[in-house]
């Protein structure tokens, strides 16, 4: 069920291959200084065929951490799949490597068949249910099996998501006192994204608070992880640029590659510190305008967007509830709204006014 590339030299390989040093994950077993792939059965279908989740290993010549780089825990959200092939298909020589690379560039293969956010079979966000569930419904179950058989092996874990366009990329960074949370600003901070920074979540199901995040679980457990969103529905050659040349950035941060740091393409990263964003929701229903491009700051009370029904009526003006940042307009499919639809996300300065209700990420 797997196959193997080698890597572009055999003397060091040599020294190398006693079985002590062969990579073993899911049914991959990768020797030093080779590229592997294989796959994660999650569940299965009804017509019995396997839910699989796809694994790409690059294993290096040297020992070190394993770097966890996961993408399409929702299915739209695809453009961390082809980050994740460049870095370990075609820019990482496993002969310059010490540790070992696990992309899972489909995490959440039923969302990703289906083109939906969450997962049709039982309309989950399983970026709501780590660690899982071995016992619950395939969300959480699919949750399991992905984190107990790839990602608890793992010492570093990015997890890529992507929001509506138009939208400001960013990553999530939870803070707290322990050595693990300074591990995890050292790996955000080499995407050279804006970083959203907020306390760590708890761990339980449901869609409540938040809780349950693939990024908290790796956390709680001691490894040092980040959340990244760029822009989902397609693969945009700016954010894959972005994302892997981060990528190879925190391989060299965590010394996993030699070489010096390059500076990460498309990116603007506002300096300011920011709390993970709020949304707005809508009250009426018809076709959404936004009045301010995605990273640009606003005041409270300030206009953002506004609802306009089918006969160029004003419906509903959308007006910052805080001091900060718009980050994106998130959408279903077309650029319309309805009733409770959440329509703008805003980060808001982590000194300036806040709001009651809880952020929305991930």
């Amino acid at each position: 069920d797997h196959q193997l590339e080698t890597g572009r030299t055999s003397f060091e390989k040599e020294a190398f291959l006693g079985e002590e040093s062969v990579f073993r994950i899911a049914d991959i077993a990768c020797p030093p200084g080779q590229r592997a792939r294989g796959r994660i059965v999650a569940g299965w279908l009804d017509d019995g065929s396997p839910v699989e989740v796809p694994l790409l290993v690059l294993h290096g010549m040297r020992p070190g951490p394993v770097f966890w780089l996961g993408a399409a825990l929702h299915g739209i959200e695809i453009v961390g799949a082809e980050i994740i092939r460049r870095v370990v298909w075609e820019d990482v020589d496993p002969t310059d490597l010490a540790g070992t690379i696990v992309g899972a560039p489909i995490q959440n293969p039923l969302a990703f068949l289906d083109h939906r956010y969450n997962t049709p079979r039982d309309g989950l966000n399983i970026n709501r249910f780590f660690p899982g569930n071995p016992k619950g419904s395939i969300s959480e179950q699919l949750a399991y099996a992905l984190y107990t058989e790839g990602i608890a092996k793992s010492d570093i874990v990015v997890d890529i998501h992507a929001n509506t366009a138009p939208a400001h990329p960013f990553a999530i960074l939870r803070t707290g006192s322990d050595p693990v949370y300074a591990r995890a600003r050292t790996l955000a901070s080499a995407y050279g994204l804006t970083i959203l920074e907020s306390a760590p979540k708890p761990l339980s199901s449901g869609e409540k608070h938040l809780a349950g995040l693939l990024m908290d679980a790796a956390l709680h457990d001691g490894k040092p992880a980040v959340t990244l969103e760029y822009e989902c529905w397609t693969i945009d050659d700016r954010w894959v640029q972005a994302g892997t040349v981060g990528t190879l950035n925190a391989l060299k941060r965590f010394e996993m590659l030699p070489g010096e740091e390059q500076p990460v393409p498309f990116v603007t990263k506002i300096a300011e510190s920011l709390a993970v964003q709020v949304a707005l929701r809508a009250s009426a229903g018809g076709v959404m305008h936004h009045l301010t491009p995605p990273g640009t700051r606003v005041a409270v009370g300030e206009p953002v967007a506004r609802i306009v029904d089918l006969y160029g009526d004003e419906r509903e003006l959308f007006r910052s509830p805080v001091d900060g940042y718009v980050m994106c307009f998130p959408r279903y499919l077309n650029q319309t709204a309805a009733t409770g639809d959440e329509v703008v996300y805003i980060a808001p300065l982590q000194s300036g006014q806040t709001v009651a209700r809880p952020g929305v990420t991930a």
